[in-house]
């Protein structure tokens, strides 16, 4: 009463009056409308059906064999790159037919190709000595006269050369160059002392090799001085050649650090293709001196035209120089060696590469065949000559059988070749195939073998499910052996008298189920 005094103080005596009202019928009209002898519905929870089976009956009843393999041309080409450097030319796309011998790619070459033009140089030149060699001995003693000459200027550039090769390229990767302790100004990787003395010796070697220069005359022994020059100017390229390496290999530092060692790079590979060209000067005018001299001296004392053989074996040297310096040639090209269609191409234009990288997959789809691993069990039912189906339908035949496991795979390799040209396969494809077994797998000591479904993992170890006379599972542990295809052996655990249930997925002791 108290309650409603104040509500009528609150909001007046009509107004409580009028939502009472309200509540009472709301009140009558749901009693009016729920439905008389309502029941509340009891849901049953749907028992599991099961299949089970005796383990007597599971005997002999393992299927094919399943394994992935990955469809391989039988003609094959994986080219890798035989050259380090900047990628500068690709010539195909993916996908392309191309011929025997057709350039896919191109690795920076201009120091390559100086090289041949200089050993094609000393090569005319020898050849030219040969063919002098034939006159009397007033054109031989020309012709030595000449090739001295020519010695000595050759030299004289060499020089010039390797001491503008120091001062503008390598010394721009040493502080204090010109002192007797300078300093490597890139990470040496534990040769920066090694490199420093190198530094300090080459300057000693080019200031002995200045003063040489300026006492050259007609009496000079030029025969020694550019053999020592050859050898000063394959040091001065092992020394640029290391800095280059160093740079090559060195990942770290930030964006624009990288950007100047790519710089340093640049320099040193011009500088090293200036002193190729210059090694290989000297070479050519070493053996011009050798077959002219020899010519010369074989003329005196025969007195009269003579063919030196002296001669000869400088042309055949001069011809191999040439030959070597085409072969440093071409490793820097990418030829395929058989006709087929570009699979990979894993090169682009401007990006820097190492030796022994992949380059590009050229393959004849003429002819393809599987590559697959099988375990050391399947492999006791496998033999070369067994028919094999690849999915969907194609038919196949066991070709080859490794005889060892694979250190990687740990598997043994089989191949598998296709009959026929059937079409929807494709190089390269993973495919699924079912090989027959051609012995009883339940013959290895007479073990049981189970279905891999009918067997469940739990935090204890496996377990097999049987179903007692309440229709309740009961648990069984087992313990486990090796995959026979989709079995398991079961060393322990298990009787050939035993109904199993052959999926255990889902399942749980104790669970009442449906047998079907």
């Amino acid at each position: 009463m108290n309650i409603y005094k104040k509500l009528i103080s609150w909001y007046g005596k009509r107004t409580v009056i009028v939502v009472t009202g309200i509540i009472v019928c709301l009140v009558i009209a749901g009693l009016y409308f729920i439905p008389k002898g309502t029941e509340v519905e009891t849901v049953e929870t749907a028992k599991k059906i099961v299949s089970v089976k005796a383990v007597s009956e599971l005997q002999g009843a393992v299927g094919d064999i399943s394994i992935l393999g990955t469809l391989e041309a039988k003609n094959e080409a994986r080219l890798q790159t035989e050259s380090s450097g900047r990628v500068t030319s690709v010539t195909v796309k993916l996908g392309d037919k191309v011929a025997a011998g057709r350039i896919l790619a191109t690795i920076e070459n201009s120091r390559e190709s100086a090289v041949v033009l200089q050993a094609q140089g000393s090569y005319e030149s020898a050849l030219a000595a040969a063919s002098q060699s034939e006159v009397g001995v007033g054109a031989a003693e020309r012709a030595y006269t000449e090739a001295r000459t020519n010695a000595r200027n050759t030299f004289r550039t060499a020089f010039t050369i390797n001491d503008n090769v120091l001062r503008t390229s390598i010394d721009l990767l040493f502080s204090n160059a010109e002192t007797n302790q300078p300093g490597l100004l890139i990470d040496g990787r534990g040769r920066a002392p090694e490199l420093n003395q190198e530094r300090v010796r080459i300057g000693n070697m080019l200031a002995a090799w200045r003063a040489s220069t300026e006492s050259l005359s007609n009496g000079s022994d030029e025969l020694s001085l550019v053999a020592k020059a050859e050898k000063d100017t394959k040091d001065m390229i092992a020394l640029a050649t290391s800095l280059s390496d160093l740079l090559a290999t060195d990942d770290d530092g930030t964006e624009a650090e990288k950007a100047q060692n790519a710089t340093y790079q640049t320099v040193l590979s011009t500088a090293r293709s200036q002193l190729d060209g210059t090694l290989a000067s000297l070479s050519g005018a070493r053996s011009a001196l050798n077959a002219a001299k020899s010519g010369f001296e074989q003329a005196q004392i025969a007195g009269s035209n003579t063919i030196v053989s002296s001669a000869d074996a400088q042309v055949k040297q001069a011809l191999g120089s040439l030959r070597l310096a085409q072969s440093s040639y071409e490793k820097t090209i990418i030829r395929t060696p058989i006709s087929g269609t570009v699979n990979a191409l894993s090169l682009k234009v401007g990006t820097f590469v190492g030796m022994q990288e992949p380059a590009a997959i050229v393959s004849n789809e003429g002819g393809l065949e599987v590559k697959a691993y099988v375990t050391e069990d399947n492999i006791k039912d496998i033999r070369v000559g067994d028919a094999v189906v690849i999915e969907p339908d194609v038919k196949g035949v066991i070709t080859q059988a490794g005889s060892a496991l694979d250190p990687v795979t740990k598997k043994i390799e089989i191949r598998i070749g296709i009959e026929g040209a059937p079409e929807g396969l494709t190089n390269g494809q993973s495919v699924t195939v079912f090989l027959t077994r051609t012995t009883s797998a339940v013959s290895v000591n007479a073990r049981i073998l189970l279905p891999i479904t009918s067997i469940k993992m739990t935090p204890d170890g496996a377990v097999i499910f049987t179903v007692n006379s309440e229709s309740k599972l009961e648990s069984h542990a087992v313990t486990l052996g090796a995959i026979v295809g989709d079995h398991i052996v079961v060393d322990e655990g298990v009787t050939s008298a035993m109904r199993i249930v052959l999926d255990a997925r889902g399942l749980r002791a104790g669970e009442e189920v449906e047998v079907w």
